[in-house]
């Protein structure tokens, strides 16, 4: 492989791995609408709970090197339900979180070196690495060590599959394969891609742990432009990777006591020479003292820490969200006046974007926001991205899911935290009605 590719030995993401009370209904109502289907099942060896593998691409795989999919488009999700009621760890967890993210897992170039070195800076082990033996000269590495995140592990895995590369079921051994179809017998076209971020969410005060754990055990650090340093210390100086909002950021949110501080941590520099944004992007909003807004909703709710959202990529937003709509899938409401005030914010914006966007209750932000200069596109190449999210997931307003579509624009705009925070808000208070 070359590895001058990645700067770091953890690569991309693997899978993601839910825990939830019903998952056949969690996918159907969730996921499918997002084109992830079933691919294949399994049961644990005691046969108390089953796992479904799903995937957002159904056609066939190349493999790079004999290790990873060679399309970075590929996303890969598990979804694990009990069906015993002895499960007692199971359901305690479920108990005290809802349906939640359990495990994200990660290609790595070396998980021995990726496990002694989260272990030597304090990481809590969960299972030593492990070498499953498959056809030939083909096998499966992985282990898993405790995240900072109360029952949320990082599986770190290395394979080689020398055999039937186009098979995804090679990847994940044990699985059996289920075949997949639409409702009108057709296979399903991609319209998602591989996650763009994850979303978590901590209690007041403990930013700085969180961040310091990921750049100790697993060498992510604060998105930021690449530079000479190697010092957490001088990059933690730097207000510009933290996104700061305050209650004179909000226009529509009249309460007191409401903002966030957010960071984001990634594998990689943004600007590298192989990828427009990192691989791998972990965004880290921290609660407010006694606040009262979605971030400390989230932390109540949850009882801790944890995943908030999923962020996946989307081809295009528009056809996406439309798909899902048909599919049931239901969006956050975002209130006219946002789109009213999008000329002033991004001048270059035409009529017919503008009108796309309030249709389809899609949200756009960019870079160049505050660019009055720019009158249109032709004098000046602006990024921008769109984004819309999805109404809670549970009954609890903890776990959504969101799609991006990047534009040439690499990072988080301000403006759209801000909308998501209204849009969030405005949610939760029709909820509490």
């Amino acid at each position: 492989m070359n590895k001058g590719m990645f700067h770091n030995n953890i690569q991309l993401i693997d899978y993601l791995e839910f825990w939830v009370c019903n998952g056949k209904a969690f996918i159907k109502s969730y996921l499918e609408p997002l084109n992830f289907y079933i691919i294949g099942s399994k049961f644990n060896e005691k046969r108390t709970r089953i796992q479904y593998l799903l995937s957002n691409s159904l056609g066939q795989l190349e493999i790079v090197d004999n290790l990873r999919v060679k399309s970075f488009d590929q996303q890969f999700i598990i979804v694990t339900s009990s069906i015993s009621s002895k499960d007692t760890e199971f359901f305690e967890k479920t108990a005290l979180h809802g349906d939640f993210i359990q495990n994200i897992s990660f290609i790595c170039r070396d998980i021995n070196e990726a496990y002694e070195k989260a272990i030597k800076e304090g990481a809590q082990s969960i299972s030593e690495p492990m070498t499953q033996e498959l056809k030939g000269d083909s096998f499966y590495k992985s282990c898993s060590i405790q995240s900072p995140f109360n029952d949320l592990i990082h599986t770190f895995v290395n394979r080689k599959i020398t055999y039937h590369n186009s098979n995804p079921l090679h990847l994940f051994p044990g699985f059996n394969p289920v075949a997949i179809v639409n409702s009108e017998g057709e296979k399903p076209l991609q319209l998602t891609g591989a996650l763009d971020h994850i979303a978590t969410c901590v209690e007041p005060g403990n930013l700085p742990k969180y961040i310091d754990w990921y750049y100790r055990c697993m060498g992510f650090k604060l998105t930021a432009e690449e530079c000479d340093t190697d010092s957490l210390e001088n990059e933690l100086v730097l207000d510009k990777n933290f996104y700061v909002i305050k209650k004179s950021d909000f226009k529509f949110i009249k309460k007191d006591n409401i903002g966030l501080k957010m960071a984001v941590l990634s594998n990689q520099p943004s600007n590298t020479k192989h990828f427009k944004v990192p691989p791998i992007q972990l965004v880290i909003s921290e609660a407010m003292e006694n606040g009262e807004g979605q971030i400390e909703q989230y932390i109540q709710y949850f009882n801790g820490g944890g995943v908030q959202h999923l962020a996946f990529h989307s081809f295009d937003i528009f056809k996406t969200v439309q798909h899902s709509k048909k599919e049931k899938l239901e969006y956050i409401y975002v209130p006219d006046s946002y789109y009213d005030g999008l000329h002033e914010r991004f001048p270059w914006i035409t009529d017919e974007m503008k009108l796309n966007l309030k249709n389809s209750r899609v949200l756009i932000d960019s870079d160049n926001s505050l660019s009055k200069d720019i009158v249109d596109e032709t004098e000046q190449k602006v990024g921008f991205i769109n984004q819309i999210f999805t109404k809670y997931c549970n009954d609890r307003p903890t776990l959504f899911f969101e799609l991006i579509q990047r534009v040439d624009g690499l990072g988080f705009g301000k403006g759209n935290i801000i909308a998501l925070f209204e849009a969030l808000e405005t949610e939760k208070v029709s909820v509490n009605k």
